[in-house]
Parts: C-alpha cells; structure tokens; sequence
C-alpha cells in the first residue's frame, strides 16, 4: 500500500462529505462546515443530513450513499451510535481508497 497518496488525499482532499452537517449553533456537523466556509476550502463540499435539503446554502444528501460526486474525506459529526452504520455505508459508495 502506497503511503504517500493516501496521505494526500487525507490532508489535502479534493471533497470532503460531512456527515452529520448541521447549521445548528454548538454542533460539531456546524463547527466543522463553518471551518471549511471560513478558511475558503477549494474543493468539493458534500453536507449529508438526512433531515435537511439545504445546509449553509449546499445541497444537502440525505445518505452518503446519495452523493453525487466522488468523496475523498468523510468527516463523521454524528452520534456514536450511528458512527459504525455510516463507515458500513462509505464501503458502498463513490469513497477514493
């Protein structure tokens, strides 16, 4: 396995799916979109809610499995309980290894 690009793709992602995203003050899925928008990340950003159309303005996919273009880093901002079934799902969809 070839360490270097998959440490690229981990630093320096080309999308990132945030899972959990939220515009709910406190929230780490807010905390997390909100730091993305504020240092102006160039890449992609896909918020997965599975409540909400729209977060901070994004399209927002109901499931990872919804999301449209290919995803290189999933942030997960969700409760514990959650956490496992989402990391099953990311093994079914346009996830980069």
């Amino acid at each position: 396995m070839e360490t270097e690009p998959n440490l690229k793709i981990f630093l320096n992602p080309e999308s990132v799916a945030v899972v959990g995203a939220t515009e709910r003050p406190g929230a780490w899925g807010s905390f997390i979109m909100g730091g993305l928008r504020s240092l102006n990340y160039p890449g992609k950003i896909y918020p997965v809610n599975r409540q909400a159309d729209q977060v901070f303005g994004l399209k927002s996919y109901k499931d990872l499995r919804d999301v449209e273009g290919p995803v290189d880093l999933a942030v997960l901002a969700i409760p514990e309980e959650f956490v496992s079934e989402d990391i099953d799902r990311s093994s079914t969809c346009r996830m980069r290894r």
